[in-house]
């Protein structure tokens, strides 16, 4: 990677042209465990014979990941159309029309969604120990999992927006803003 330039009339800094298959699918098995783990850890509460709350859960993740996340975030990126580091580039072309507006840097809905997804499975966790849905032992290997899976989730995404071309600008990077 070269020295760090700007173009200060479109915010892109030098960075990553695009990514390889094998990282992008790499990244998406992670992130999907992470969800499967985060879901299994809410598989205790059941509202009249249906795990409302884990449903819920996943229905949330894929309106975020597959819509709302993509125009906010996707529709102002150099990524957009193109596969960046989490492959979503090219699906976020499909559903949402290309922003010709800067990235807005105020924007803090994927970090909510982002500390949902961790606090929301480790509460549920608490609780279902709490009210003696569960017990510890049988959760242990699914919290643990979900553990590992978060920790190498944030070791990629660190990594990759390092290399980004948005990373300056963009309102989830990883990178270090210098």
């Amino acid at each position: 990677m070269s020295s760090l330039k700007i173009n200060h009339n479109c915010h892109i800094c030098d960075g990553r042209e695009n990514y390889s298959a094998l990282s992008i699918i790499a990244e998406n098995i992670v992130v999907i465990a992470q969800f499967v783990l985060a879901a299994t850890l809410m598989r205790n509460f059941w509202l009249f014979n249906f795990p409302l709350l884990t449903i819920a859960f996943i229905v949330y993740c894929l309106v975020m990941l597959g819509y709302v996340l993509r125009r906010h975030l996707c529709s102002h990126c150099y990524y957009y159309d193109k596969w960046c580091h989490c492959g979503w580039g090219k699906p976020a072309a499909l559903v949402v029309k290309k922003s010709e507006t800067p990235m807005p840097t105020k924007s803090k809905l994927a970090s909510f969604f982002w500390f949902s997804v961790l606090v929301l499975p480790i509460f549920t966790f608490i609780l279902s120990l709490i009210l003696n849905l569960t017990t510890f032992r049988t959760e242990l290997p699914y919290l643990l999992s979900f553990t590992l899976t978060l920790v190498i989730s944030g070791a990629m995404h660190v990594r990759d927006c390092k290399e980004c071309k948005m990373r300056l600008v963009c309102p989830g990077s990883a990178a270090k803003k210098e």
